[in-house]
């Protein structure tokens, strides 16, 4: 219970955020999508639907990611060769003494 709360305190506050700051730049993501929305009325989705809307992604996104996460771990685990592979590239490209690579260290990584 505690997990879906912390995930309806994100959507409610991004929702938030968006609606009361819209973007003057053009973003394109999945919330901006959602406010693409409408009802059965042809009236875009309302704050609490549009909220509603986002934490089922946030949800389902959850889900999806944490799924994807344990099946790569299964099949690099049941492949030595590739867990080998891995730790080299990640020694490469994660200088000595960093704890927690940033971004910039692991985008370009193949």
């Amino acid at each position: 219970m505690k997990a879906i709360e912390n995930l309806a305190g994100i959507a409610v506050a991004r929702v938030s955020q968006r609606l009361d700051n819209p973007s003057k730049d053009g973003r394109v993501d999945l919330l901006a999508r959602l406010q693409e929305g409408r009802d059965e009325a042809g009236q875009p989705l309302g704050r609490q639907e549009l909220t509603a809307e986002a934490l089922t992604q946030l949800i389902a996104g959850s889900d999806t990611t944490s799924n994807t996460s344990c099946a790569i771990l299964y099949w690099c685990l049941k492949n030595p060769q590739v867990v080998e592979k891995l730790r080299k590239e990640l020694d490469e490209a994660i200088p000595d003494g960093v704890d927690v690579p940033d971004f910039e260290m692991v985008k370009d990584l193949p």
